[in-house]
């Protein structure tokens, strides 16, 4: 891959948007950094199949590696959040 290019996600949605991000690159914002066995753009695609393969629990997220309780509540609220605001 060449780094020169290579836009990290907070990166390139200053530059293009969020529309220009996919989903995993949207949870690694919202995830922040990985754990010190799994890179963040790792952890967020993990966390993308979950949300996806639902239904989506605190217990399944903090058995994924580099989940805490922390990032489990987050994904928990944004999923919640997102369901409440529906499409804007």
């Amino acid at each position: 891959m060449d780094f020169d290019t290579y836009l990290r996600p907070r990166e390139k949605l200053v530059q293009h948007g969020p529309s220009a991000l996919n989903d995993a690159e949207l949870l690694q914002l919202i995830l922040g950094p990985g754990s010190s066995s799994s890179s963040g753009a790792i952890v967020a695609r993990r966390v993308e199949v979950l949300i996806k393969d639902g239904p989506l629990g605190y217990d399944s997220l903090v058995q994924t590696d580099g989940i805490g309780d922390a990032k489990a509540c987050r994904v928990l609220a944004l999923v919640e959040l997102a369901g409440r605001l529906g499409s804007l």
